[in-house]
């Protein structure tokens, strides 16, 4: 089965193409029109992008642009290894070019994308061909092509000396465009219009140039991670709650009596209050609830081991019995001394 995409590779996407539009002094707001998206949401991380939701912000960004085209290639010269997340990672830790290129040649097998990108080898020739699917229209498939060649040129020239490039020719299947121009002039090559395939054909020789942060350990964890399935991801993701939820705990526990603010649990953690907040926020809990539900675990954790009602109550940080008794019996829907009644 298919994964769609990266984990957080669609929200990236949609930022840089409204950080471009955004340059023109765009209502921001209509693009989203149709996605279901929140930019605060996209900005924080906080949610991820479908391809439907792309290809409909595609639509809306170039429902009244001239020429779609270069609008994605502009938008594709904005993206930088950083931008393919962890695939970007495992590309650039690469032994050489070559085994970048295969390595984006298995994650392009096992996920979707709106552009389908070929990558071959044919005797000196090192090929990169682009296609759509047919039921985009042609102004789309304008936007997407000009885009993967605006993406491949950024990558290009953060990852070959530019005395290293050599393209010797790039295909597309258009009409001649205004700005293609600038195509030319990126890719130091002559740009042909009117042909059969979207292509771009390099020198296979540039393969074997190595990569400037090779490390093969890093690469392979990358991979890894890429490959990973939903479900793995989301049983990794688990984990990793479970043992933050079992850190807290543990934390807030050794400190009582003192009960510890959401600054200081933050700062412990190496993190903003802000962003410790979302992260209760994913799990629709609030610091004061999560706190409270602690102590009174704690509390009925002493409860039960003998502890009176009002040492547990000093020793799980409450001001009084009373107050305790009251949060008790809110949250579990039994007094303290109902629970002692029932453990005797």
């Amino acid at each position: 089965m298919l994964n769609k995409r990266a984990p957080g590779m669609g929200s990236a996407v949609a930022c840089i193409i409204l950080d471009y539009v955004r340059h023109g002094q765009a209502d921001v707001p209509d693009f989203l029109q149709g996605t279901d998206l929140d930019l605060t949401a996209l900005r924080s991380g906080s949610c991820d992008v479908s391809l439907e939701q792309e290809i409909t912000l595609i639509r809306n960004v170039i429902s009244a642009e001239k020429n779609p085209f270069m609008l994605g290639f502009n938008i594709g010269l904005q993206y930088s290894i950083g931008s393919l997340g962890m695939l970007g990672i495992a590309m650039v830790t690469s032994a050489d070019i070559m085994a970048a290129v295969q390595l984006a040649t298995r994650y392009l097998l096992h996920t979707e994308h709106l552009t389908k990108v070929g990558l071959f080898i044919k005797q000196q020739d090192f090929i990169v061909t682009l296609s759509c699917d047919p039921k985009f229209s042609a102004r789309e498939e304008e936007f997407l092509i000009g885009r993967e060649l605006g993406i491949i040129a950024a990558i290009q020239q953060q990852l070959i000396p530019q005395q290293n490039r050599h393209v010797d020719r790039i295909d597309l299947t258009f009409s001649p465009l205004e700005g293609m121009d600038k195509v030319a002039q990126m890719y130091a090559c002559e740009v042909f219009t009117g042909c059969e395939k979207n292509q771009i054909i390099t020198n296979a020789a540039q393969l074997l140039m190595p990569m400037p942060l090779q490390n093969s350990y890093v690469a392979g964890l990358c991979e890894a991670q890429i490959n990973s399935t939903p479900q793995e991801s989301a049983a990794q993701e688990n984990i990793e709650k479970e043992d933050l939820r079992r850190k807290l705990r543990e934390r807030i526990n050794s400190s009582l009596p003192v009960v510890l603010s959401m600054n200081e649990i933050a700062q412990e953690m190496h993190m903003s209050a802000r962003t410790f907040s979302r992260l209760l926020e994913k799990e629709n809990i609030s610091w004061r609830d999560y706190l409270t539900e602690c102590r009174l675990n704690y509390a009925q954790e002493l409860l039960a081991k003998g502890v009176s009602i009002k040492q547990a109550a000093e020793r799980a940080g409450f001001s009084s019995s009373s107050s305790f008794s009251h949060a008790f019996s809110r949250c579990m829907g039994i007094s303290p001394g109902e629970y002692i009644r029932q453990k005797l």
